[in-house]
């Protein structure tokens, strides 16, 4: 989910956004494949060290238990192993480039509703 606010002060002349994003199920929902490729591209991480993380992330399996019974495991096409100490770590390299996404897209759409704000107030 994401949100944006907008708070304008006429008098002092000054506009503050405040953008919010729910990222309560982020770890699950990372590609391998990007973050394997963001990993050695944007960070320069090639050859045994890239084939470790991606032993890490990638052939895991998991089930559910109710009681006794116990599901079939099932692979895990995304996400990284939570609890982990580089579950975290691999995040924040899987999202390295969402300043990119924010000056790209947010930027416009934040410049369009202050332009448009100022314009219905007049």
């Amino acid at each position: 989910m994401l949100g944006l606010v907008m708070v304008e002060s006429p008098q002092h002349c000054l506009t503050t956004f405040l953008l919010s994003l729910d990222i309560s199920a982020a770890f699950d929902t990372i590609d391998h494949n990007i973050l394997l490729d963001r990993i050695s591209s944007d960070f320069g991480i090639y050859g045994s060290a890239l084939g470790w993380l991606q032993s890490f992330v990638t052939g895991r399996y998991q089930y559910v238990t109710v009681g006794a019974q116990k599901s079939l495991p099932t692979v895990c096409a995304s996400g990284v192993p939570q609890g982990s100490v580089l579950g975290p770590l691999l995040y924040a390299m899987y999202i390295s480039l969402i300043s990119n996404v924010v000056t790209a897209h947010c930027l416009d759409h934040i410049n369009t509703l202050t332009t448009h704000s100022r314009s219905t107030q007049r």
